[in-house]
Parts: C-alpha cells; structure tokens; sequence
C-alpha cells in the first residue's frame, strides 16, 4: 500500500511512518482477517531494512513464522507446498528469509 508506494519514489520517512503504523495495528489488532499478512510483514520489512531500522529482522521473522504457522495448518503435502510457493509475496517472504 501507501509504505510500498513511498519506499519505490525513495521517501523512506514517509515509508517508515506508514510502516510503523502497520505494526503497531498489527500488535493492537492482530491478524485475523487479514488477507496478506505476510505480504503486510515483508512490506514492513523491507521499509525498515532500507533505513536501516532494528525491527527489520524482528519483523522478518515474524513474518516468516507466521508464513510457517499457516502453511502447517495446511495437511495435503502438494497444497502446502503450493501454498508456500505460488503467492508472490510468500515466495518473496522465504526468499529474503533463505537470503540471510
């Protein structure tokens, strides 16, 4: 959303206030409901890690996790993987998460 569209014109203040509302929905909130929560939390990522922010890697991580979470509650094996690979953003997600 408005955190991915000012990081890309290179306004990362305007970003990281974007991001840094999200997380703080997230932690009042929580994810239920959210159609892309772990779209939400590579977004986030990838603000902070541009500033460079120290929550970046918490925020990867529990984005990764969260990826794990719902993938596990998922039984058919071919389904599970699908799930993990075929969304953009759950494959950007494990690729930065492989990355480090």
């Amino acid at each position: 959303g408005l955190a991915q569209a000012s990081l890309e014109q290179g306004q990362l203040a305007q970003a990281s206030g974007y991001a840094s509302q999200v997380l703080v929905w997230l932690e009042e909130h929580g994810l239920g409901g959210l159609y892309d929560a772990v779209g939400l939390y590579l977004t986030c990522y990838h603000v902070l890690a541009a500033q460079p922010d120290l929550r970046a890697a918490s925020v990867l991580r529990s984005g990764y996790h969260e990826l794990q979470r719902r993938a596990a509650a998922i039984g058919d094996p071919l389904r599970r993987q699908a799930y993990l690979t075929l969304a953009r953003s759950h494959r950007a997600l494990l690729d930065v998460w492989q990355a480090q």
